[in-house]
């Protein structure tokens, strides 16, 4: 905070607080600082503004990455400064463990294609017939579910520690990581639910939505929200949306199509605050803003059982057997294809960036002071800003 007061006994009084100090520089107006406290005196036995005294602002320029986190993601994230250590906040974590390389996730391995063409491929087996994928660019680590399976899987980049994490009670469709609050979604197909677990803790798990069948999920730990596809009978295509705890369910996008062709793939642009989808019917990816609901195209033309994935500064896809990976900038200007080898079926395909953003949440430590038997889930609900519900198989 800082104090500071205007000439001739001019100053803040009842009814400016929040209010902001203002300088015009150039033409530019910038904010220096929001009325915290007014001081105040007596006159006539009532209370009244002493505008003899300063003024006591809080301090804008401290809040700078706070406010440029929200108001522009992808200057936020080019400023932030390496991670530390597993503990560091409000930094980039996304050089860590490796990066500029695809991750090609196939029906029975999972290909690691560096974009330097002189450096190898690395192949990690799936045991089986893989069906979805996610990573945690935190920790280096992969997760996935197999075809007619009931578990989960991990394991690193370079497929050390490999390790079933549930291994009973599951049918799991697709599912989607919080890198940030430590936490794994999932789609069960067999009950219809979509369900949550700590990543340090697989067994602190609970049911979040019931009467759900997931094709396809996404996590914005930046915002706060669970996105996922789904398709009826009635040939809708419906992206849905709740915050992490489960709570304002309600549908975010709705497509109808009369040749049975989907909304697949969604994926949250962190650097845009978009969520981007591939849309069968059209053969085009598309991102819309997840504040004003604006739709723009960002890719045409495509082969309609297409999987892609987006950067900071680019979208990649690549066609389910295919043995090459396109991409087009911001710009729509479409680069060069990188070749991927192989013919085996693709079923997704993630860009390991430098990129992984980190800030502090909660129910990342300590699983948010919750008791024992009950899983932290941050909640803009509670004043908190956590919700300790219970867990559940």
């Amino acid at each position: 905070m800082f104090c500071a007061a205007g000439k001739t006994n001019v100053s803040a009084c009842s009814g400016d607080s929040g209010g902001g100090m203002f300088f015009n520089t150039d033409g530019t107006w910038y904010l220096r600082g929001i009325v915290s406290t007014i001081p105040s005196t007596t006159f006539d036995g009532r209370p009244v503004c002493d505008y003899t005294k300063y003024t006591v602002f809080t301090d804008v320029s401290k809040f700078r990455n706070w406010i440029l986190r929200y108001t522009n993601p992808a200057k936020w994230l080019k400023e932030l400064k390496p991670c530390l250590d597993d503990a560091d906040t409000g930094c980039n974590a996304g050089r860590r463990h490796g990066y500029d390389f695809f991750i090609v996730f196939r029906r029975f391995s999972i290909n690691l294609v560096p974009l330097n063409a002189r450096q190898s491929t690395t192949n990690v087996d799936t045991d089986g017939w893989g069906l979805h994928f996610n990573y945690d660019c935190t920790k280096g680590q992969m997760y996935w579910t197999r075809h007619l399976g009931a578990n989960i899987y991990s394991t690193n980049y370079n497929g050390a520690d490999h390790r079933t994490l549930i291994i009973q009670g599951l049918q799991p469709t697709t599912l989607a990581v919080d890198w940030i609050s430590r936490r794994l979604y999932w789609g069960d197909r067999e009950k219809q639910t979509i369900e949550v677990a700590s990543i340090e803790n697989i067994h602190v798990r609970t049911v979040l939505l019931d009467d759900e069948m997931p094709w396809s999920m996404a996590v914005d730990p930046h915002l706060g929200k669970l996105y996922w596809t789904i398709a009826t009978s009635k040939g809708y295509s419906i992206i849905k949306s709740c915050n992490l705890d489960g709570s304002d369910r309600k549908e975010f996008v709705k497509r109808q199509s009369e040749s049975q062709r989907f909304i697949v793939g969604i994926k949250v642009s962190m650097a845009t605050g978009e969520l981007c989808y591939f849309y069968e019917e059209t053969n085009q990816i598309e991102c819309i803003d997840t504040r004003t609901k604006r739709t723009r195209t960002v890719a045409s033309n495509i082969y309609h059982r297409t999987y892609f994935s987006v950067t900071d500064e680019l979208f990649y896809w690549a066609e389910y057997n295919g043995n090459k990976i396109e991409s087009i900038d911001d710009h729509g200007v479409r680069q060069k294809p990188i070749n991927i080898g192989s013919s085996d079926e693709i079923n997704e395909i993630e860009m390991v960036s430098g990129n992984c953003p980190m800030f502090y949440s909660q129910c990342a430590v300590n699983n948010g002071g919750c008791r024992k038997n009950t899983i932290c889930l941050l909640s803009p609900r509670d004043s908190s800003g956590i919700t300790c519900k219970k867990i559940e198989t």
